[in-house]
């Protein structure tokens, strides 16, 4: 994969031009509001878990314990990194009491962890080398650290639901393919169960990537952005800007396996993910806030996330 600007740009732009149908579809009702709910959950429950099946199950990057446990850590830890950058500099951005700053902290905390990465570790990286499967290890300690210290940012208390919520198909899946891994039992498979899960898998990336743009069709009106442009410079500068530059230091100097130095590099081009305006609205934070943040850093992503995947691509691409 070459390392050029325009070469990075050929792989990426692909992702937000799905995201952008999705955008289309609900502004132009062909999917309403009402079928992305049903939509997600069988993506969720069947078609992403046939991904990870598919990815981790025959991988020999996930045999070693200590492996799968730093990338866990890791994810974690790089949450907890955001979280906190955006706390402290909350205030520079005249967020500095109460909902509005738990809502900024949480919301820019957050990469996209999921469905936009997954199409750009496939295409420098390829779903048999590893980094793929290490990409869903790391995001179990992202969901750890979303669903436990996220929830305790947005409502200022310790609720034990989260770890309840870290218990979901995703990581259901993970744990099997790790079993079927480590014991081998993989490698005895008929291929009719491989392309069976291939077949699934297939759906699962783009459908999911085109429900998350109707999502987002979903949050662009017209009072969106009305206001709160201290909240969108805040969000790109920490989120597109200073966050990458930590990430980048540490895929490049800290000892971690080279698959999960991969996985951080091509985290840390990411705009914030989508959910967290879902959660925040669930926990009584400011949805408005959230919004804003979700909608201008992926926006400015189109430019900044081709910029650090080529900077990415020169410092840990080739290790």
């Amino acid at each position: 994969m070459t390392g050029s600007f325009l070469g990075i740009l050929g792989v990426t732009l692909p992702v937000f031009l799905l995201v952008g149908l999705g955008i289309f579809l609900r502004k132009s009702n062909l999917l309403p509001a009402e079928a992305e709910s049903p939509l997600m959950r069988v993506i969720v429950t069947i078609f992403y878990p046939a991904l990870i099946l598919g990815a981790v199950g025959p991988t020999p990057a996930v045999e070693n314990v200590g492996v799968v446990g730093v990338s866990i850590a890791t994810g974690f830890l790089t949450v907890l990194l955001g979280f906190g950058v955006a706390w402290i500099c909350a205030p520079m951005f005249r967020l500095k009491l109460g909902k509005g700053r738990r809502a900024f902290s949480f919301t820019t905390g957050i990469y996209n962890y999921g469905y936009l990465p997954i199409p750009l570790v496939f295409a420098f990286y390829g779903q048999n080398d590893g980094t793929l499967a290490i990409l869903f290890v790391h995001n179990v300690g992202v969901d750890l650290a979303f669903w436990t210290v996220g929830v305790l940012i947005l409502q200022g208390i310790f609720n034990r639901e989260g770890f309840r919520r870290v218990i979901n198909p995703p990581l259901i899946a993970l744990v099997l393919a790790l079993v079927l891994n480590y014991s081998g039992i993989y490698a005895t498979l008929p291929n009719w169960v491989e392309q069976f899960l291939e077949y699934l898998a297939e759906i699962a990336v783009p459908m999911g990537i085109i429900l998350a743009g109707c999502a987002i069709g979903g949050l662009l009106t017209r009072d969106a952005f009305r206001s709160g442009w201290n909240v969108v410079t805040g969000a790109c500068l920490l989120r597109l800007g200073l966050l990458p530059v930590f990430f980048l230091a540490a895929a490049y100097f800290l000892p971690l396996p080279v698959e999960l130095k991969r996985v951080v590099a091509i985290q840390a081009a990411m705009p914030a993910g989508l959910f967290p305006v879902v959660v925040t609205g669930f926990y009584g934070g400011r949805q408005d806030v959230a919004v804003r943040v979700v909608v201008s850093t992926l926006l400015v992503s189109v430019i900044t996330t081709p910029l650090w995947l080529q900077v990415a691509m020169n410092l840990v691409g080739n290790q």
